[in-house]
């Protein structure tokens, strides 16, 4: 997966990254530790580093605002942040999304079950007005409805 990056970095300590920074340090990939000293040399091509700041980084690529796309998990802390200090583009990583999708995709049924008692309610209230006296009984229909909405849940873990 390194090799899709230019470069890659760990442990950016926000928002100090977005500030002053940290040291910039090389990471051994082999045994996870922080190389001695501070990084000072160009940009090496799957190296990962740790710290730095976001000036660094644009030194590092010789780029600025646009020309980098930042990738980040969190939608303060990596994605606006990046956005108001550099201008970097972005990208923000879901990591719940792949548990959605797969609740989406798995339990398909359950979803369609819920829409057909929607449209079913609504081909019942289909020709009442505020005048009609007769309302339908719609007890069995909000029983499956929340019995249908409670698996959901449960599906999601909630």
């Amino acid at each position: 997966w390194q090799s899709y990056f230019d470069l890659i970095l760990v442990d950016a300590r926000k928002p100090l990254f977005f500030g002053e920074g940290t040291v910039l340090r090389q990471v051994d990939t082999t045994t996870g530790r922080l190389k001695i000293g501070t990084y000072t040399g160009p940009l090496q091509h799957g190296i990962v580093y740790s710290g730095g700041s976001s000036d660094i980084v644009c030194d590092l690529l010789g780029a600025k605002g646009k020309d980098i796309l930042y990738i980040g998990d969190h939608i303060f802390g990596d994605i606006l942040k990046s956005k108001k200090r550099q201008g970097w583009r972005t990208f923000l990583v879901i990591p719940e999304l792949a548990q959605e999708l797969h609740v989406w995709t798995d339990k398909s049924s359950l979803f369609e079950e819920l829409q057909g008692l929607d449209i079913f309610l609504a081909e019942l209230y289909k020709h009442l007005d505020s005048s009609s006296n007769e309302r339908p009984d719609i007890s069995t229909i909000q029983r499956r409805v929340k019995k249908v909405t409670h698996d959901m849940d449960m599906c999601y873990g909630m």
